[in-house]
């Protein structure tokens, strides 16, 4: 399929004249750079409706965006590279950082996110698109810190089946509602446990503490596979209750939170849910009401492949496109 023509071709029925200028070739995408010939307005409608068309066409959704007088389209490859996490295992023990997470690579560099500063992170989008591979790896890379506990939350009772042997677990893996609110309770009463240390060695935070005992206060990360599971409006309404009392003040107990749903239910969109997960990770959306929920924009809509992210970092306005790695 010669894209390059079809672009231009479509660009001409909209009576927009450009040419091309160059092609920089990502992990899973291509994004042409055209000049504007021709100047009439162009209006992001405008640009919306040559997606529409292009994507009859050519069979997948093309993300077009205007910088004065160039046009950027992003296009998807024929076949998506992939990168194997143990290939580049050996980079993600950065000095400082607790507990990490090899969130992807930019097409340049590995970013490796660090939990304990985040504090707390929601991953969003379409089932098989890869949030389970990307929690898999996610609690690999923690683990094998040797300073954190685990509290894993599989409903499906497949997403960690491969965890349940790991040391760090405080608790069998969790597939049952009911066992879930009573380990939540546990941890409500371990971070005023854990403040009521913290105040009596007059240290601020678990990395003052930790600095200064000789049995060191471990973190403790809890992992929910499959969110979604629970939006029933009794069973959100508990655990809305239960982030809303744990997030603002856990971090500085070495109190973490990963959740990973199909989709945010609009209600939780127009609440505190979303205050509660300052960093956000985009697999692909179907909507761009998810997207925008998940990270400011409809971005999340344009990828292609599974691995593909946007990943937004503490309430940051921007996201950044990554490609996560395989197990």
């Amino acid at each position: 399929m010669d894209i390059e023509r079809i672009l231009i071709q479509a660009f001409e029925k909209a009576r927009i004249k450009c040419e091309i200028l160059g092609c920089e070739k990502f992990y899973s995408y291509s994004r042409l750079c055209l000049k504007i010939a021709s100047s009439p307005r162009i209006s992001q409608d405008r640009l919306s409706r040559i997606e529409s068309c292009l994507r009859e066409e050519i069979g997948f959704l093309p993300k077009i965006t205007r910088q004065d007088n160039l046009l950027y389209v992003e296009i998807r490859n024929e076949v998506s590279s992939q990168i194997s996490l143990a290939s580049v295992q050996g980079k993600f023990a950065p000095s400082g950082v607790m507990l990490p997470i090899a969130v992807g690579n930019d097409g340049q560099n590995d970013i490796v996110a660090d939990l304990s500063a985040m504090p707390h992170l929601l991953l969003g989008g379409c089932d098989g698109y890869g949030k389970t591979t990307f929690l898999r790896n996610a609690i690999k890379s923690i683990s094998g810190t040797g300073s954190s506990k685990l509290i894993l939350v599989d409903s499906k009772d497949d997403d960690f089946k491969d965890c349940s042997n790991l040391d760090c677990l405080i608790c069998p893996i969790i597939h049952d509602f009911d066992t879930l609110v009573e380990k939540l309770e546990w941890l409500i009463d371990e971070l005023e446990w854990r403040y009521h240390l913290l105040a009596n060695a007059g240290r601020r935070n678990i990395v003052e503490y930790n600095q200064n005992v000789i049995e060191k206060m471990p973190y403790i990360v809890l992992v929910i596979a499959d969110y979604s599971a629970y939006d029933s409006p009794l069973r959100s309404e508990l655990l809305l209750n239960f982030f809303s009392r744990m997030c603002a003040k856990s971090k500085a107990a070495g109190i973490h939170i990963i959740i990973a749903s199909e989709e945010i239910p609009e209600s939780y969109i127009k609440n505190r849910f979303l205050c509660c997960f300052p960093s956000r990770i985009a697999f692909r959306c179907e909507s761009a009401v998810q997207s925008k929920a998940l990270i400011g924009s409809d971005d999340a809509t344009y990828l292609y492949y599974p691995g593909e992210v946007y990943y937004k970092q503490d309430f940051s306005s921007t996201s950044v496109r990554l490609q996560h790695y395989n197990d």
